[in-house]
C-alpha cells in the first residue's frame, strides 16, 4: 500500500485513490493488538487477538492491572481481618494494600446487646479492622414502633427504646382533655390537660357535674360542700343547702346535759343548747331491786336519782284466777301503784285450737272470760269471698268456694283482674289470645 499522503500533498488521481483506500482497509482489518506493547499504568494486555483496525492504542489493547494479581496473604498479614477485593483496578499501574485491601463491614458483626440490637449494615466499615458493638450497633428507636389508636406518636428517631424493646409507654403520648368540651350538665373540667382514659376524650372522661361548694346558701342554711354534685348541671338551694346540725363536737351542760345527736338540725341557723341538748332520761339509771327504772322519766334537775327514776314493780303482786298470767316481775307499776290491772292478764285465744266448723281464731287480742278460753270466746266461722265486694282493678270475685281463713276478706284473698277467657272474638280479629291474657 502506498503511504498515507500528508495533508498538504497534492491529490492523487481517482483510480489511485480507490486502490489506496482498498489496500488501507485490508491492512486495517488484519491489524491486531499483538503488534502493540502495553505500558504502565495500563500494563496488562487485553489479548493478542483483539482487533484494532489500524488504530492500536492503550485504550483498545490495554487495561489497568486488577487486585487479583495482588497476594491475598499480604492483606491478611498486614491488616488482620481485612479481605482482598479481586475486582478492584489498580489505576496507578501498581496494585498495593491501599487499593486491594478493604476494611471489614458491620454486617460481619453480631449485635447481641439488648440495648443496641440494630446492626448498621454493610455500608459501615470498621476503621481498626475489628468490628464491635460500639461501632456497628445502635439502639432501636421509637420511629420503628407504631402507636395504637388513641395514643399519638410523640417520640421518634431521637428516642431510644429501653432495653431494645419499643412499646406504648416508651414511644407514645396521650390525648389530653380540654375544658372546651365540657357542657351542661357536666360543665366543669375534671382536670384540663390530663390524659384521656383509653385515648378517648369526651364529657364522661374529661368533665364532671358542678358541686355545691360553688353555690352560696342564704342564712340560716349552710352549704353541703364539694361532696354533693349538682346532677342537673345547675346548683340551687334545694340541692346544696341545709340547716346546720349539732355535729359531734357540741358540748351540752347541766341541766340539759344530754345530747340530742350529731344529726339534730338547728333550724334557727344557730346551734345552741336549746337546739342540741335535752334533759337526761332515766333509761340508763340503775335501780336496786325490787325497784325498777321508769324508762320514760326525765331528770329535770340535770342529775338522775332513785327518787326520779325508780319505782315499784309487779314483783309485789300475785295474780288471781280471772287474770292468772303475770306480765313480769320487772314491770314498773304505772304512777307508782301496783295492781291486778297493771301486772296481770287473762289468757289469750292463741292457746286454743279452733274446730273445723269455726276455723278462725280471734288471736291473742281476744281475752278469755273467767281465765278459761272456750270455742265461743275464741273461734268464728271463716267468711267466704262471696260476702266481699271486689272493685277495679281486680273486680272479679273468686266466689263462695274461697274462704277468708284469717277471718277478714281482702282483695288479695278474694279478687282477680279480668281475663280474655269469656270474651268472644269476631272477624276481622277472630283468633282468641287465650284465657290467661289480662284485660
Amino acid at each position: 500500500c502506498p503511504p498515507h499522503p500528508p495533508p498538504a500533498a497534492p491529490p492523487m488521481p481517482p483510480i489511485a485513490v480507490v486502490a489506496a483506500l482498498a489496500c488501507w482497509a485490508r491492512a486495517a482489518a488484519d491489524s491486531k493488538c499483538s503488534s502493540f506493547t502495553c505500558q504502565s499504568p495500563k500494563s496488562v494486555s487485553n489479548g493478542p487477538d483483539v482487533p484494532c483496525f489500524g488504530q492500536c492504542n492503550a485504550d483498545t489493547c490495554c487495561r489497568y492491572p486488577k487486585c487479583d494479581t495482588f497476594p491475598h496473604t499480604t492483606c491478611e498479614k498486614r491488616f488482620p481481618l481485612w479481605y482482598n477485593d479481586v475486582t478492584a483496578e489498580c489505576k496507578t499501574g501498581t496494585c498495593d494494600e491501599i487499593t486491594c485491601c478493604h476494611l471489614p463491614t458491620c454486617d460481619t458483626h453480631n449485635c447481641s446487646s439488648p440495648s443496641k440490637p440494630v446492626n448498621r449494615g454493610d455500608t459501615v466499615s470498621c476503621p481498626t479492622g475489628k468490628c464491635d458493638d460500639n461501632h456497628c450497633c445502635e439502639p432501636l428507636f421509637c420511629d420503628s414502633f407504631t402507636c395504637p389508636s388513641g395514643r399519638p406518636q410523640s417520640k421518634g428517631s431521637g428516642v431510644a427504646c429501653p432495653d431494645g424493646k419499643c412499646d406504648e409507654d416508651s414511644c407514645c403520648g396521650f390525648v389530653h382533655c380540654g375544658g372546651d368540651m365540657c357542657t351542661p350538665p357536666k360543665s366543669v373540667p375534671k382536670n384540663s390537660g390530663a390524659p384521656c382514659p383509653g385515648g378517648v376524650c369526651n364529657a364522661n372522661s374529661c368533665c364532671k357535674h358542678p358541686t355545691c361548694d360553688t353555690f352560696t346558701c342564704k342564712s340560716p342554711k349552710v352549704s353541703k360542700g364539694s361532696a354533693v354534685e349538682c346532677l342537673s348541671g345547675t346548683c340551687d338551694d334545694f340541692v346544696c343547702c341545709e340547716y346546720p346540725t349539732c355535729g359531734a363536737g357540741f358540748a351540752c351542760t347541766s341541766p340539759k346535759s344530754a345530747r340530742k345527736g350529731s344529726s339534730q338540725v338547728c333550724e334557727s341557723g344557730i346551734c345552741d343548747t336549746d337546739s342540741c341538748c335535752e334533759f337526761p332520761r332515766c333509761e340508763t339509771y340503775h335501780c336496786n331491786p325490787p325497784l325498777v327504772p321508769k324508762s320514760k322519766a326525765v331528770c329535770h334537775s340535770g342529775e338522775c336519782d332513785a327518787d326520779t327514776c325508780c319505782g315499784p314493780s309487779c314483783a309485789t303482786v300475785t295474780c288471781g284466777k280471772n287474770s292468772p298470767i303475770h306480765k313480769g316481775m320487772h314491770l314498773a307499776c304505772e304512777h307508782g301503784i301496783c295492781s291486778q290491772e297493771t301486772c296481770c292478764a287473762a289468757p289469750g285465744c292463741d292457746s286454743l285450737v279452733c274446730e273445723s266448723d269455726r276455723p278462725v281464731n280471734k288471736g291473742n287480742s281476744a281475752a278469755c272470760q273467767g281465765g278459761i278460753c272456750t270455742f265461743d270466746d275464741c273461734c268464728i266461722s271463716a267468711p267466704a269471698c262471696e260476702t266481699f265486694t271486689c272493685k277495679p282493678p281486680t273486680p272479679v270475685s273468686k266466689g263462695s268456694g274461697v274462704l277468708c281463713e284469717t277471718g277478714t276478706c281482702t282483695p288479695e284473698i278474694c279478687c282477680l283482674a279480668p281475663t280474655c277467657e269469656k270474651f268472644s272474638c269476631t272477624f276481622p280479629t277472630p283468633v282468641h289470645k287465650g284465657s290467661g291474657v289480662l284485660c
